[in-house]
């Protein structure tokens, strides 16, 4: 009889697991294309030379933003998702506010000092051959503080049970980096595929935002009718 129980609660629990996996499955794939599409459009409407300029100033202005994204995560993320558990919603709620706030903070200082500094930045940091494109570098930055506080609202849905949310995010994220992306390389050229960044991810944000709202009041739901 025991041994029947412990399969049976070993079966339950892969089964949640893999309930839970399996919207994640093709996230590989869907920030692949949001991530690569504007170079592989550079290349396609413009040359490999803008290609090589643009990725060059793309990871550059990029780059602070993720070590930022990545310290505060590892920093925050494990109290949070322990005051999840324990359903301390007070308590919750202050590390998720404390999180938005270093990361908004910390990537709006960046964004100034790239807007003011991008020549001298570019200078010592970039190649000649690449320096021009530094102009790029504050719409990049700026997309990129978006997209680190969308890892947030990312986080909350998971945390919360909600790993489909996360998908459709990252799917329409896809889409309106191909859409949006080709449509402003077109017209405006390199300046448009940095001008998408921020548009993108801003619109990814807002809907991360509304669903991750969505998750947290359904997993309160559920709790409240498994209580009673």
């Amino acid at each position: 009889g025991g041994d029947h129980v412990q399969r049976s609660n070993d079966d339950s629990l892969v089964r949640a697991f893999q309930n839970y996996a399996r919207p994640l499955i093709p996230l590989g794939l869907l920030g692949w294309l949001s991530g690569m599409a504007d170079r592989y459009m550079i290349g396609g409407l413009l040359s490999a030379q803008s290609v090589g300029m643009y990725a060059a100033v793309y990871g550059l202005a990029s780059r602070p933003i993720l070590m930022l994204s990545s310290i505060a995560e590892t920093s925050i993320r494990p109290v949070y998702y322990a005051a999840v558990m324990r359903q301390d919603l007070q308590e919750s709620r202050k590390h998720l506010v404390a999180w938005f706030a270093i990361v908004f903070s910390a990537g709006t200082a960046l964004c100034v000092l790239l807007s003011l500094f991008h020549h001298e930045v570019a200078k010592f940091l970039l190649g000649p051959d690449f320096r021009e494109g530094s102009y790029l570098m504050p719409w990049i930055a700026g997309g990129y503080v978006l997209f680190a506080l969308y890892h947030i609202a990312v986080r909350v849905c998971l945390a919360h049970d909600a790993p489909h949310f996360v998908t459709a995010t990252e799917a329409g994220r896809a889409v309106l980096a191909l859409a949006i992306g080709f449509v402003l390389i077109k017209m405006y050229g390199v300046y448009g595929a940095a001008l998408a960044v921020p548009i993108y991810c801003g619109v990814q944000l807002l809907a991360s935002v509304y669903l991750a709202r969505r998750a947290m009041r359904s997993r309160r739901e559920q709790l409240a009718a498994a209580a009673v």
